[in-house]
């Protein structure tokens, strides 16, 4: 059989084991090796991880311009008109909030021409309420043809159902100005207003429940309509 030498302390040789042996041994001490090498690797710093930071996300021109709302209706109207600015383009009706405050003299100096000016340019812009804001302001100052222009603007904006188009030819009709006067018409149309959220129109008609002169005298009615329309600020 083969042996293997190995050199001994006294520089001379001796016989070596078996081959086979030796490959034996090596065999078994594979799995402690190994046991080894895997605690070497587990003593390895553990990587440490950044957690990911999820940044809020900026508001988008609609939400800026319900937030506007909000502001107006709580009484806060210097920031009602900071925010209406800034969503202002790309929200008309943030134009028409702009003119409603001018013309309110909320949060900025009561200026007619100023609202008229922001009336324009929302109507301009297509949105509905202005539209019919617009057409009531040419009614009271006006030329006759801007007369003849604002009233059309009203009935156009009253037949889309735009509560303000409803509120302002309900008290066109109350009044007998520019149309034929007709208390039951007007009621008909003050109450689709205030049904529909208009402020305006919830404060008119319940006063009228309260006062009982033009309808049927109704306390508890005049009271919620009032209380509703308080609620947005009015």
């Amino acid at each position: 059989m083969d042996r293997l030498l190995f050199p001994c302390s006294t520089g001379r040789t001796r016989p070596g084991l078996p081959r086979l042996f030796v490959f034996m041994v090596a065999l078994a001490l594979q799995p402690a090796l190994a046991v080894a090498d895997s605690s070497a690797d587990s003593e390895a710093p553990a990587i440490i991880t950044t957690p990911t930071v999820t940044l809020p996300q900026a508001l988008s021109p609609a939400e800026i311009y319900e937030d506007a709302v909000a502001a107006e209706q709580g009484g806060a109207f210097e920031d009602a008109m900071l925010l209406y600015k800034k969503s202002s383009l790309k929200v008309p009706a943030a134009l028409t909030g702009i003119g409603r405050l001018h013309q309110a003299g909320q949060g900025v100096p009561r200026s007619e021409r100023e609202a008229m000016a922001w009336y324009r340019k929302a109507a301009a812009a297509g949105d509905t309420e202005g539209q019919a804001r617009l057409g009531y302001a040419l009614l009271n100052t006006g030329t006759p043809a801007e007369q003849s222009n604002g009233l059309a603007l009203v009935r156009r904006a009253a037949e889309s159902k735009v509560p303000f188009g409803l509120y302002a030819l309900g008290l066109m009709h109350l009044q007998g100005k520019a149309v034929r006067f007709d208390t039951d018409r007007a009621v008909q149309l003050l109450e689709a207003a205030a049904a529909a959220g208009e402020a305006e129109a919830q404060s008119l008609l319940g006063q009228m429940y309260l006062d009982g002169k033009v309808v049927q005298a109704h306390s508890l009615l005049g009271v919620e309509l009032l209380t509703e329309s308080a609620r947005q600020g009015h």
